[in-house]
């Protein structure tokens, strides 16, 4: 719900406020996928470098497991970036029929 509250409003002030709220939460709550996409999310849609490098840094520390994936898809997702949501997906689906067999 945070994600999308913050991802819909636009104004630079209130994306400052989230992600100041966000950065607030205890380490075992940032270290969440949703979180660091979200937080990459507000990062991404600001208007000057360094909030895009930060944004590429949380999302490549989200690793390699399902849940990671996922909220990697969803941050593609927002961003049109459907091939990227596509791979993402058959690769997931190919793991588990990998450890299925």
């Amino acid at each position: 719900l945070l994600h999308k509250t913050a991802i819909v409003n636009s104004s630079q002030r209130s994306k400052a406020l989230y992600i100041e709220a966000l950065e607030s939460l205890p380490p075992s709550v940032q270290s969440c996928p949703g979180t660091k996409v979200t937080l990459a999310s507000l990062y991404a849609s600001s208007s000057n470098n360094h909030g895009k490098e930060t944004a590429e840094k949380l999302l490549s520390s989200l690793g390699d497991d399902i849940p990671a994936k996922l909220a990697m898809a969803e941050f593609h997702l927002e961003r049109g970036r459907y091939e990227d949501v596509i791979e993402l997906l058959l690769g997931i689906v190919e793991e588990e029929a990998e450890e299925s067999s």
